[in-house]
């Protein structure tokens, strides 16, 4: 389990069965840590997802760019952290399509 200061998020699957018994499947579950002041942060701010994405947290900023922490899909269930570059074109923030 990371630190308190460190904000996490992972992905996984659990087994699951239908009501009769009948068929089983897969439930994706995600667990998420954030700070304390994510939703005066990041929230409020109308940061708290781009395009789909989770933000977990901003590690910096200026005028025109965000250096964010966010979830990231991975192989299969898997959700994993990874620092992401969000610019802002035509006075909106918007992903840079780099590959973080």
């Amino acid at each position: 389990m990371p630190d308190d200061k460190s904000p996490f998020i992972h992905g996984e699957s659990a087994r699951t069965w239908a009501r009769n018994k009948k068929w089983s499947g897969n439930d994706s579950l995600i667990f998420v840590g954030l700070h304390s002041d994510w939703y005066t942060r990041v929230y409020k701010r109308g940061h708290a997802s781009l395009n789909g994405i989770f933000i977990l947290s901003i590690v910096s900023e200026t005028d025109q760019e965000l250096q964010v922490l966010a979830g990231k899909q991975g192989r299969g269930f898997e959700v994993y952290p990874a620092l992401a570059t969000i610019k802002k074109k035509d006075n909106k923030f918007v992903w840079n399509k780099s590959k973080n």
